[in-house]
């Protein structure tokens, strides 16, 4: 009967069985992907660039990331170095991998003498699977559940654009048994343009020749209901889910992959943000929901305070520098006269800076007068990226620092140790340098901030602004 449904079998009397079918090929899918290639990634980052030795690696993965590897955990947890982010040495990797992979597959004739195609669905299997199996060098604990598909490792890619741009690269050859790239968007922000348009874009590809998505699946559910179903499935009406490759009951699904669901990145279509999955009890009797929500509010609030403070605080430095280097001032900025605004989006952070006859002033949420530039951000979150989202790799740096003295004078390596730790230290000293040197360019083409005015205007800021720094590097240098 299968052999009569087939094209080509009964054409050439041949059972399917013994590749009678015209199109007579075997799909293998891949479980593990974002996992695999995160681990890679972080092998590469920081045992080949940044210096931990090999052991220290295989240790924190035998002892299940524990003490002393808890430093080496943060930072490889919190690595910008991921599959699904805007990352060059990810994307890289991952491609490597897939195509080894296709073409590994290919090498192989089956039973019937046809090809095997290569496929990202895993259907339940990436629960089960994650279930017994031990620590990865991507920060992954033993028995977490792998990342569902083609999808990457919840809470490592945060924002939607960058997720839907690294695998909607991917070169469909080599997917040739399809792919599921699951997306749950929070329910109030699934609005139906901005959905659709993230969908168009997604399957859309670029101008550099990239063909775009190839498919894409989403659940577009409220996880604090998901959660309360889990615990009370008979308060509810039956709930349809997208898995990995098919559609069934929430209810009907075994605990391990419903806490999988649950724990997919959820992301806000408004401001294409990962809502992060924290599974911790709100304080006192609060709703959760609700305590969430004043949280995510309390948080905002201090980001946008500190956005403030800090750019306050550079631009005080920045008219320090001219008060103290009357050469400067007198050959820059004493015939210029030009104004600045400094805002995002939701008007929480608004700093207007003027320069009229040698002098600099800057004031905070001034409406009046209009601004000769006005630089607007998507929000203070944005602004502190911009500023010193460079820093983080610094920091990260300084942390391996001292995270490899500790592994090495643990292990009684001190000599290694003390020049692993001076290795470490230096490269953070240069990437200190390196994050002074802002592109504007790139920051602007990644939609970062807009700017309404003369670029002119904007870059002769720039170079003001740089100039204190170039002052304190040249400091370091001769002391140095």
């Amino acid at each position: 009967m299968l052999s009569a449904l087939m094209e080509g079998c009964m054409e050439i009397g041949r059972d399917v069985i013994c590749g009678g079918a015209t199109y007579n090929s075997s799909g293998a899918t891949i479980i593990g992907l974002a996992e695999v290639v995160d681990s890679v990634t972080a092998i590469q980052q920081f045992v080949y660039n940044k210096g931990a030795k090999p052991g220290c690696m295989l240790g924190a993965i035998e002892t299940n990331w524990k003490e002393p590897y808890a430093k080496l955990h943060a930072l490889v947890q919190h690595s910008r170095e991921k599959f699904g982010r805007e990352s060059l040495m990810a994307k890289n990797n991952a491609d490597w991998l897939m195509g080894f992979i296709n073409q590994k597959f290919l090498e192989r004739p089956h039973y019937r003498g046809g090809l095997y195609t290569t496929g990202y669905w895993t259907m339940t299997m990436h629960a089960g699977l994650g279930g017994i199996t031990q620590a990865f060098p991507s920060g992954r604990k033993d028995g977490e559940t792998f990342a569902s598909g083609i999808t990457p490792v919840s809470g490592s890619a945060p924002e939607l654009t960058p997720c839907l741009n690294f695998v909607g690269d991917f070169d469909h050859l080599k997917i040739t048994n399809g792919q599921a790239l699951n997306i749950k968007y929070f329910p109030p922000t699934a609005k139906v343009p901005a959905f659709a348009s993230t969908i168009e874009a997604y399957f859309r590809g670029n101008c550099t020749g990239k063909p775009g998505g190839l498919q894409v699946q989403f659940n577009i559910i409220d996880r604090e209901m998901l959660k309360d179903m889990m615990q009370h499935p008979k308060n509810y009406p039956p709930l349809m889910v997208r898995v990995s490759g098919y559609t069934a009951y929430f209810q009907d699904l075994n605990p391990q992959m419903q806490q999988e669901i649950i724990t997919r990145a959820e992301y806000d279509l408004v401001d294409g943000y990962e809502h992060r999955y924290q599974d911790v009890a709100p304080p006192g009797n609060l709703p959760e929901a609700m305590t969430r929500l004043k949280a995510g509010k309390f948080l905002k609030s201090l980001e946008d305070e500190a956005t403030d403070a800090l750019l306050k605080t550079l631009l005080g430095f920045m008219k320090l520098a001219f008060w103290w280097d009357p050469d400067f001032r007198r050959n820059n900025i004493e015939a210029f006269t030009g104004s600045y605004r400094f805002m995002d989006r939701g008007d929480k952070v608004n700093i207007l800076v003027e320069f009229n006859k040698g002098e600099m002033k800057f004031s905070s949420k001034k409406p009046n007068p209009k601004a000769d530039v006005d630089v607007i951000f998507t929000d203070s979150a944005a602004i502190l990226k911009f500023l010193v989202g460079d820093f983080l790799v610094v920091l990260e740096n300084l942390v391996l620092a001292d995270s490899l003295l500790v592994w090495d004078l643990v292990h009684f390596n001190f000599g290694s140790g003390l020049r692993n730790f001076l290795v470490a230290q230096d490269k953070a000293l240069k990437g200190f340098v390196r994050a002074f040197k802002k592109d504007v360019l790139k920051a602007m083409l990644h939609n970062e901030f807009q700017v309404i005015g003369s670029h002119d205007s904007l870059y002769k800021f720039g170079f003001m602004a740089n100039h204190p720094i170039r002052g304190l590097l040249k400091l370091g240098n001769k002391f140095g």
